[in-house]
């Protein structure tokens, strides 16, 4: 995970609609971003935007405007465990299906046995780093500051 601090000098190219937008910020443009459906950062405003793989939009994990203390995430706990409901639900018989094809009832027992736990797993990994990308957004203002000559924030991880 890598928190960015982003300040927004000009944002344009807006669909308001679908969220997307483009913006410079410290001398660079960025096109075609997307926070949330309907998201859409003011011109001025400072973020804090915790990312899955360093400046990669596409694995934005959530965001903060640093004037306020709502944290976003780009997913919900429950919306992770429901979709991970919904992958036992879809794929879970054909494991089952494939294990009892191969080997019979205790094959597909011990496939299905295996799916779960591997879905468990992945679960539990991608609950932890959401709620490390939170307490990483909420703590992203201690280390506020730091502007550049032209007195917006620099670009860069957070500690």
């Amino acid at each position: 995970m890598h928190i960015e601090r982003i300040h927004f000098e000009a944002v344009f190219d807006v669909a308001p609609g679908r969220g997307d937008f483009s913006f410079r910020s410290g001398g660079r443009t960025e096109y075609g971003v997307n926070l949330r459906r309907g998201t859409i950062p003011r011109a001025g405003a400072t973020y804090a935007v915790a990312f899955g793989r360093a400046g990669d939009w596409s694995s934005v994990l959530g965001w903060r405007d640093l004037a306020a203390q709502e944290v976003m995430l780009n997913h919900s706990t429950v919306g992770l465990l429901l979709a991970r409901l919904y992958d036992i639900y879809w794929y879970g018989l054909f494991v089952f299906a494939g294990g009892f094809v191969f080997g019979g009832i205790r094959m597909a027992l011990a496939f299905a046995a295996l799916f779960i736990a591997g879905l468990l797993y992945v679960t539990a990994r991608d609950v932890r780093t959401l709620r490390h990308a939170r307490y990483a957004l909420l703590s992203a203002d201690d280390h506020a500051g730091n502007p550049d000559k032209n007195g917006a924030q620099r670009p860069g991880a957070v500690p």
